[in-house]
């Protein structure tokens, strides 16, 4: 047998300061014993590197500092069988040595405590060779680094030179909680880059909403008023008494059983909604808002996205002025969940646009 021409796999960009390796394929032939990489300045041809090293592992190691950031490169590399025997050389590869970049966020609070129940996250990407972002992911874990939310892929669009500033916004935050926050993208070379996860906790320094409970002194008459903008809103169901699981979730799993709440409230206004509920019915309504002139309904559902090979879950808004049109708008999607898993439902309306937010929170503990 003889040696077959080896495969230079591609490189994407990397720090010249750090070891590399670079990786090949030899396809039949003869046992591969020894390897010899020639690496070539793209602009000048010049050789800048040229080694041989015995191995029977597909790969040649660059040490570090051997080449320069900022510079276009060119590999080829060939084999040698036990006999010394030598293959031609690969097709060459070309690939770019850059300093490698940095990703932080840059408004987390003081303590890493965010007042609020939503915050937008803002990140700032910077390259010393002014290397382009070319997209990024924010991402969302909980107190056991499990993901409960991202954005979709997201891309910079832009060829302005590095410093580069991103921000996405997470909602639905639960008081006294901790999260974990990342944003991980790729360079315009294919360099991955990462914050690493930075943790955080909720803590709510003033509701979103009006003030729960107002108080009054009246201290001539020493006594305190205390004004309560909580509605106690009565329900109905069917079956009556619901049936509990755990003491903890209404079962509405069979055939026509329902919660309902008819009086106390209206949907003429912006309002905020959270939903929270598992093992949800595909291609249901889970929750109808109904007022004598409009109907809302929040649907789950599931579908295929961005060409990927696995269905993901949805919810699907439809808001239906009685006397014209529906308006649709969807959530962004997750992995199907477990039956085990709550899901959480964040919708809001302001101006009548509405948003529709779906996280998984997990199993149930």
């Amino acid at each position: 047998m003889a040696l077959t021409t080896p495969i230079l796999l591609s490189k994407v960009a990397f720090d010249a300061t750090a070891e590399t390796t670079f990786n090949f394929q030899s396809i039949g032939g003869d046992q591969v014993v020894k390897n010899r990489l020639i690496i070539r300045n793209n602009s000048t041809n010049a050789i800048v590197y040229e080694q041989e090293q015995v191995s029977f592992q597909l790969r040649h190691i660059v040490p570090l500092n051997t080449l320069t950031n900022g510079t276009y490169y060119l590999a080829q590399i060939k084999t040698y069988n036990a006999g010394g025997d030598s293959s031609s050389y690969s097709q060459p590869i070309q690939f770019w040595c850059y300093t490698q970049p940095t990703i932080s966020f840059t408004n987390i609070p003081v303590g890493n405590i965010i007042g609020n129940s939503s915050f937008a996250f803002n990140a700032q990407y910077d390259q010393l060779q002014d290397e382009l972002l070319n997209s990024y992911i924010f991402k969302l874990y909980n107190v056991s680094q499990s993901l409960l939310s991202s954005s979709d892929i997201l891309y910079v669009g832009s060829s302005v030179p590095p410093p580069t500033t991103i921000s996405y916004t997470f909602s639905g935050f639960d008081d006294n909680t901790v999260y974990y926050i990342e944003c991980t993208g790729q360079t315009i070379n294919g360099t991955p880059i990462t914050t690493g996860k930075v943790q955080f906790t909720v803590d709510y320094i003033q509701p979103n909403v009006f003030t729960v409970l107002a108080l009054e002194n009246n201290k001539c008459d020493g006594y305190i008023t205390i004004d309560s903008n909580i509605i106690l809103v009565e329900g109905e169901s069917n079956p009556s008494p619901p049936t509990y699981i755990s003491a903890k979730e209404v079962n509405l799993t069979q055939n026509g059983s329902w919660v309902k709440w008819s009086q106390g409230f209206d949907i003429s206004n912006d309002f905020t909604m959270r939903i929270w509920g598992r093992s949800f019915t595909d291609y249901s309504t889970i929750c109808t808002l109904s007022s004598a002139t409009s109907e809302i309904k929040i649907n789950y559902s599931k579908g295929y996205f961005n060409g990927g090979a696995n269905m993901n879950a949805y919810i699907e808004l439809v808001a239906l002025d009685k006397t014209s049109e529906h308006y649709y708008t969807y959530s962004n999607n997750i992995t199907l969940p477990l039956t085990t898993e709550q899901l959480f439902v964040w919708i809001r309306r302001i101006n009548n646009v509405f948003e529709v937010i779906l996280e998984n929170r997990g199993v149930i503990v």
